[in-house]
């Protein structure tokens, strides 16, 4: 099986098979509220923007408002970082 990985703007990210095109959760970044994926919460719920699979399976994550976060295969978040420098990062990319 092929799968594609994505990040939505509600802080969920997905797990799409490409032969089925069916998509399940596989982590999210933030809490999970009602209203996630509007503005007003975005920083609550997260905005997962860039990832990259390591050489050992996890996710490598750049949400914008969590930082640098590792997810397991099994879909266990971890923060790696939300600074550099010793200054907190707001939006990473």
């Amino acid at each position: 099986m092929v799968f594609c990985y994505t990040g939505l703007a509600d802080g969920r990210i997905v797990k799409i098979n490409l032969k089925t095109e069916e998509s399940t959760l596989f982590a999210r970044t933030g809490e999970d509220l009602p209203n996630c994926g509007s503005y007003e919460v975005e920083h609550r719920c997260g905005r997962p923007l860039g990832m990259r699979f390591t050489a050992s399976g996890s996710l490598l994550v750049a949400d914008a408002y969590h930082g640098l976060l590792s997810v397991s295969p099994e879909g266990v978040v971890s923060r790696l970082t939300n600074n550099a420098a010793g200054r907190k990062c707001v939006f990473f990319e």
